[in-house]
């Protein structure tokens, strides 16, 4: 089993270590033999947050702010600062739904089975309060550091110094526990342990290997939603209807990509370290 040939193939993945272009072959073959729950659950996902968003900031700020042409002071941009970090939030917590279908539906597919939107939804409905959990305790503490570093940089010159180690705790942070959402869902741990367990899973083949490709991952799919969004924005003129139904439409279309190729991630690295075994019963 040390060659592409011989290497034992069941489902989006062969059983083996996984180089970059398996993974991300795997993540295009997740998305096609699963389009239903995956782009399924995304398209529900992107509607709910961006009509959660819009009715949250309408009654925050009283309307929809559109993002300042000149900025001179904070105050030009602070609605919509507010605005782009209740959308954020709101995001967010409604995205807990698609990565744990996407943690449900990948697993599976590694060993050849196919999923459902229904039957994904069914599956994950039980862990959504720990994957609520994890998410809210993973922003609150990387926010709580970013805070720190900002504050400092804004107090005292030589607080950038601070500034730029609360950056790079936030960037590791961001690395280390980025599994969590796997291990809640595949494995059925709590909240505190699941964080536990993914500093362990990174750290076990190589915590700058998952940042490498989360980032390659990141600035492909930041830049498809871009060029889509100034497609959208050209259209519509930069209307509020246009710029939604751009979110709306990046948000189903590229929401799964991410999630699928950090969920292979996961796999990848669980059985490098610890065998596939215990994956193959839990995903049975």
């Amino acid at each position: 089993m040390s060659t592409d040939n011989e290497a034992l193939r069941l489902g989006i993945v062969p059983l083996r270590p996984l180089g970059l272009s398996d993974l991300l072959n795997g993540t295009v073959e997740a998305l096609r033999r699963n389009a239903s729950a995956l782009f399924g659950t995304a398209l529900l996902v992107a509607v709910t947050a961006e009509l959660v968003s819009a009715l949250v900031t309408v009654l925050a700020l009283g309307g929809i702010p559109q993002a300042p042409t000149v900025i001179n002071s904070f105050g030009d941009a602070r609605a919509f600062l507010i605005a782009t970090a209740i959308a954020a939030l709101v995001t967010g917590v409604v995205g807990v739904v698609l990565t744990g279908v996407v943690n449900v539906v990948v697993p599976r597919a590694v060993f050849g089975h196919t999923t459902g939107l229904g039957a994904a939804l069914r599956a994950v409905a039980p862990r959504l309060p720990s994957l609520l959990g994890v998410f809210l305790l993973v922003t609150v503490l990387i926010g709580g550091v970013g805070a720190i570093g900002v504050g400092a940089a804004i107090a005292d010159p030589l607080g950038v110094l601070v500034f730029l180690a609360a950056m790079v705790g936030v960037l590791y942070a961001a690395i280390a526990l980025s599994f969590a959402a796997s291990v809640v869902v595949v494995e059925g741990k709590d909240v505190l342990t699941a964080l536990r367990r993914s500093r362990v899973l990174v750290h076990a083949v190589g915590w700058w290997r998952v940042f490498g490709i989360t980032i390659l991952a990141g600035a492909v799919v930041g830049l498809a939603g871009i060029l889509l969004s100034t497609v959208f924005d050209a259209v519509s003129g930069g209307s509020t209807v246009g710029v939604g139904l751009a979110t709306i439409v990046a948000g189903a279309a590229f929401g799964p990509v991410t999630v699928v190729l950090q969920t292979l991630l996961y796999v990848d690295h669980r059985c490098r370290s610890e065998g596939i075994e215990g994956l193959w019963r839990e995903s049975a």
